[in-house]
């Protein structure tokens, strides 16, 4: 297992270092594709919002995106799935904590020192927070594999059967 960018990962995918690359996109851009390979989609996945336990909207179960305009925010990057949800909100999100780590994003949100999207699938491991449903247009990210364009590893195959069947 390697963790690194989509670039880095399907780069790895394409000179033969990795069998495959699970990637990310948001579900509002065009269809990703990358040059030789082979996109297996997997599925769309929501966000939800991550807020702290004292936070003045924690007790309730739906929000719109635009009621956190004014909170500050944690993110993974600065221009990625999370900032443009803000933007398509209509408002640019106040980013003052970067990381990809979830304990940290955990840690940070737990705090009450910032808010964050999560996706649904890792909300409930996250203790400590409130995951509260997004109302209006929906955030969702894209779940794909990447495999070479070649004739794939013969693991390959019962690896997406499985992911497929959790989900």
């Amino acid at each position: 297992v390697v963790q690194g960018s989509t670039d880095e990962l399907v780069a790895s995918v394409r000179d033969g270092r990795l069998h495959l690359a699970l990637c990310f996109q948001d579900a509002a851009l065009p269809r990703r594709e990358h040059a030789d390979t082979h996109r297996h989609d997997l599925l769309e996945e929501p966000m939800v919002a991550a807020i702290g336990p004292a936070h003045r909207l924690a007790g309730r179960a739906r929000l719109r995106l635009a009621e956190l305009a004014h909170d500050t925010w944690t993110a993974a990057t600065p221009d990625g799935l999370i900032y443009s949800a803000c933007q398509a909100a209509g408002f640019e999100p106040r980013l003052a904590y970067l990381t990809d780590d979830p304990l940290a994003i955990r840690a940070i949100v737990a705090a009450g020192l910032a808010v964050t999207l999560t996706p649904s699938l890792l909300a409930g491991h996250l203790f400590g927070i409130r995951t509260p449903q997004l109302s209006g247009n929906p955030v969702r990210r894209a779940i794909y594999a990447v495999t070479p364009a070649t004739t794939p590893h013969p693991l390959v195959s019962p690896f997406l059967d499985t992911l497929r069947a959790q989900t």
